[in-house]
């Protein structure tokens, strides 16, 4: 664009200035002029965003409230330092916004029309909306990252040698099962240390003709990784050169070919015993006669069309029409007339129905033969049969399939979350890469039904079922081929995976290794999951326990001071009082400190008892039940068997206090008759149980209420039993009673008769 004079225009046609407006009015749409020394401006095109002309105003302050308040600043700065300058032409990027609130990415651009003395005096303005390709550049830069993290998913690692460091820098993410760094630098012996010995020679050589001859280079080698594994690389490579041209350093790529090799030269196996098959009978010869419709085959054509070389059919084009695949017939006929007109030699491949009703694949070559004016009058072939090498190909397929869904599952476990996606997910991938109509993860529950947990291809009614057994649903949904496949646990099974179809199938090994890798993956998730909530329990019942223990303590504090405030304080108060008579009574202060001393010992009996100090378990615990029973009015039943060795100072407080504990909750909630305690030692083992015939209760249910806070004795003994390294089952159904089992090590203290008792 040129810039704008203030040189008379010549008699007829536009000025510059005119010339220059048209241009930019043809390319931009929106230009403006702004007259610096009126202080005027104007536009045309502002329909462009939305504006009408009249709500445009010719003040340079309307255009300036319009820019984006983060570009602000910046563009009129722009703006000022180009009128200010010295400058023909400035340019700008920035947001605009449109009539509707929105905002534009502009381009701008314009030229500035000076005085003598060099000062602006007239600009003449262009702008383009260039959203769209800013959104085609964000789209862009969005495909770019998502390429590169398929060159990451894929194993592509980047690399270079150093040649003047002697160092090679390499990305070894996941190399190796290397995932330290991403990307390091190694001596360059180390790093050649990699590739195996029988290439490095070769390697050596190709990058010595690199380093003399520049250019780039593409080559394969076998690579030896630590745990002694061989892979196949794909090494690309190029020679970079520094201002001088001398060379700098070597940049390449490495991918791992290692499973496309495999399956290569899996399917070069393959292709090979097709021809071989071929080779023994699996191709057929016909001939057509034009001019009689005469046809003429082969026993081996017969055999593949038919699937008996003695059959009668086949002697007329429309027994081969009735035969092919409706799909294809009208393509078959076509590309059959195309040929003929053209006199050329061609492949045609369709598919035939059998008489026994299979499906079968054909590729057919056919040519044609003319008489000397051209016209046809004979067409010939050959036809064989590749449904074999047709289904390859599709399992091929389909493994891929499968391999790209295990790992896509797999990703989405590691990400973490809800198991209900992963589930839902699951089916799916199972469906879609298998070609299943029907897929199901079901949990097993502990009355041994199952819980449908995620489907894919039922009817909506069963979709919404909480609670069945899979067979009967299988039996509605007329599913005819079904597989299932254990998702494990640590403990038992959580469930099953299942997939079936409505037509005949059989499942191949490859079939149900893919499934059993799906389950893999679900089963590692959900004993994720469980060890997840887990330690959220504990973590939780460690709180709640925090919580009793600071509760607890007060209570204690303050029984021991409203003790020691009620009882001992006015039996001090009395004898006090007693001693500043005239006439004291001695026996009087004597009897009330005797009472004072009872009341002490009871409190601390109540604190602890003293006979677990001084006589062991099995004494504290008989006193302690025998009182507790008597005072309840519970039956009692006594089985303490002789310790022949007495238990560490920690298992004999945490089984009394266990005992005390299962004692007390029997008497306040269990509404029992009977009681019975037994205490044995086996082994290295002491063994602890409490059984009551009251009214019982839910313990799963009272193990929640206890992380609520409420029940907090459950949670005492457990974590008590824990704390000792020992073991805490309790039993119990609602009418049946309740049994508490202990076990816990005995950590020695010594032989019973060696234990002080004073």
């Amino acid at each position: 664009m040129g810039l704008p004079t203030a040189e008379a225009p010549p008699a007829s046609g536009p000025t510059r200035i005119e010339r220059d407006k048209l241009l930019a009015r043809i390319a931009f749409e929106v230009i403006w002029e702004h007259d610096l020394e009126a202080g005027t401006l104007r536009w045309t095109g502002l329909s462009l965003f939305g504006y009408p002309p009249e709500e445009a105003s010719d003040d340079f302050s309307w255009w300036a409230a319009r820019l984006h308040p983060d570009d602000h600043e910046r563009v009129l700065s722009q703006v000022h330092e180009a009128w200010g300058g010295s400058g023909a032409r400035w340019s700008s990027d920035y947001r605009f916004r449109r009539a509707d609130g929105s905002w534009a990415s502009v381009a701008a651009r314009g030229v500035i029309e000076r005085n003598r003395e060099g000062r602006a005096v007239f600009v003449l303005g262009v702008m383009i909306d260039v959203s769209r390709a800013k959104e085609a550049e964000d789209r862009l830069r969005d495909t770019q990252r998502v390429l590169r993290e398929a060159l990451r998913v894929g194993q592509v690692h980047a690399w270079e040698e150093d040649l003047r460091a002697g160092v090679v820098r390499m990305d070894v993410a996941g190399l190796g099962g290397e995932t330290h760094q991403a990307y390091e630098a190694r001596p360059r012996g180390e790093a050649f240390r990699v590739l195996h010995p029988d290439d490095l020679p070769r390697l050596m050589a190709l990058r010595q003709r690199t380093i003399e001859t520049g250019g780039a280079f593409e080559t394969e080698h076998r690579a030896v990784l630590p745990d002694g594994r061989e892979r196949v690389i794909l090494l690309r490579g190029k020679l970079v050169q520094d201002s001088a041209g001398k060379p700098e350093r070597i940049v390449g790529t490495s991918l791992d070919i290692t499973e496309r090799k495999r399956t290569e030269e899996a399917l070069r196996k393959s292709e090979a015993l097709l021809r071989e098959a071929e080779a023994f009978g699996q191709t057929g010869s016909w001939e057509f006669d034009l001019v009689s419709g005469e046809v003429y085959n082969s026993r081996g054509n017969r055999r593949i069309f038919f699937g008996d070389e003695c059959s009668s059919s086949g002697t007329r084009v429309e027994d081969f029409c009735a035969i092919c695949h409706p799909d294809d017939r009208d393509r078959l006929l076509r590309r059959h007339k195309e040929l003929r007109e053209q006199g050329a030699v061609g492949e045609i491949e369709y598919r035939t129905i059998r008489p026994d009703g299979s499906v079968r694949w054909i590729l057919g070559r056919v040519g044609y033969v003319r008489e000397e004016s051209g016209k046809p009058v004979r067409a010939f072939g050959t036809n064989t049969d590749v449904t074999e090498r047709k289904l390859a190909g599709v399992e091929l397929e389909r493994r891929l399939l499968q391999h790209a869904a295990v790992a896509q599952l797999g990703q989405s476990a590691l990400n973490g979350g809800e198991l209900q996606p992963l589930f839902e997910e699951a089916v799916g991938l199972v469906a879609r890469s298998s070609g299943f109509d029907f897929a199901e993860v079901s949990e097993l529950m502990s009355d041994q039904t199952s819980l449908l947990r995620a489907s894919h291809g039922w009817d909506e009614h069963v979709r919404k079922e909480t609670r069945c057994t899979v067979a009967p649903i299988i039996l509605e949904q007329g599913v005819v081929s079904h597989a299932i496949v254990e998702i494990s646990g640590v403990d038992q099974p959580f469930g099953i995976l299942g997939a079936g179809t409505r037509t005949p199938r059989v499942f191949t090994e490859n079939d149900l290794s893919f499934l059993q890798s799906i389950a893999n993956v679900l089963a590692s998730a959900v004993e994720r999951e469980r060890a997840s909530r887990q330690l959220r329990e504990q973590r939780e019942q460690t709180q709640a326990l925090s919580r009793k223990l600071i509760t607890a303590q007060e209570a204690e504090r303050r029984a021991v001071a409203r003790e020691l405030h009620d009882d001992f304080g006015q039996v001090l108060t009395a004898i006090k009082l007693n001693l500043q008579r005239r006439e004291c009574d001695d026996g009087e202060s004597i009897a009330l400190v005797d009472g004072a001393i009872v009341r002490m010992r009871e409190l601390a009996r109540d604190l602890r008892p003293p006979l677990l100090d001084e006589f062991g378990l099995e004494s504290s615990l008989r006193w302690y039940f025998e009182r507790e029973a008597r005072r309840a009015g519970l039956e009692l039943r006594l089985e303490l068997g002789p310790l022949l060795v007495r238990p560490s100072l920690e298992v004999e407080t945490s089984c009394f206090r266990v005992a005390q504990e299962a004692l007390t909750n029997i008497v306040r909630h269990a509404q029992a008759h009977r009681v019975a305690l037994e205490l044995c030692a086996a082994g290295p083992n002491l063994f602890l149980e409490v059984r009551d015939d009251g009214q019982g209760f839910d313990v799963p249910e009272a193990r929640k209420r206890a992380l609520r806070g409420y029940n907090q004795g459950l949670l005492s003994m457990q974590e008590r039993v824990a704390l000792a390294s020992g073991e805490l089952q309790i039993e119990s159904t609602p009418g049946q009673g309740t049994t508490l089992r202990a076990c816990l090590p005995l950590g020695h203290r010594g032989p019973l008769d060696q234990v002080p008792l004073d």
